[in-house]
Order: C-alpha cells, then structure tokens, then sequence
C-alpha cells in the first residue's frame, strides 16, 4: 500500500494542498513501521485511522471524485487533517521511534 501512495502523490500538484506531501509521507512511515507491522486487532486508534486515510486517499471515487477539477483531493487532505490532529502524540511517537 505504502508505494501506491506515493505513486498517486507524485501525479498530484501537492501546491493546491500546502502539507498534503507531509501527510502522505508521514502515513507511510507510519505504515511502516515495527509498531504497525506488528499490530493485532483490535488496532490502536491511529493506526485505525492513519491506514483509513491511506485508503480513502487511494481510492478514486469517493465524497469528491479526486479527477474534479480544483477540489478533487480536499476531501482527501481533509480526511488527513483530521487523522493527524486527533492522533498527534501517538503519530509523532511512532516516527520518531522508527
């Protein structure tokens, strides 16, 4: 999952979205890291939300379309936003860990 998002944030003006880049790098690291590879269910809540995000950012139909001139990754980037203002601790840890 981790090289389709970077895959799909290399097609995107990441300009339109001051940050989106962070984001999506930050996810992968998250992602990728021990404590995610080794997570069971039932996952902790950022790393429930970080692979949300991750998905809904790779899909191309979703609340806006992402081929929608102008505002087709606000959604996306939104989505983002959220995940990482509610998990900031827990997210800043596990990078910094890795």
């Amino acid at each position: 999952m981790t090289h389709r998002l970077i895959r799909k944030l290399e097609l995107i003006d990441t300009r339109r979205y001051p940050g989106f880049d962070q984001a999506v790098h930050a996810a992968v690291l998250v992602l990728k890291s021990p404590q995610a590879q080794a997570a069971i269910d039932p996952l902790p809540r950022h790393l429930a939300e970080v692979g949300f995000a991750a998905h809904y950012f790779l899909k191309e139909s979703d609340l806006i379309p992402d081929k929608t001139p102008e505002v087709g990754l606000a959604d996306d980037f939104a989505i983002f936003k959220q995940v990482f203002a509610r998990n900031r601790l827990e997210i800043d840890n596990v990078i910094y860990e890795s």
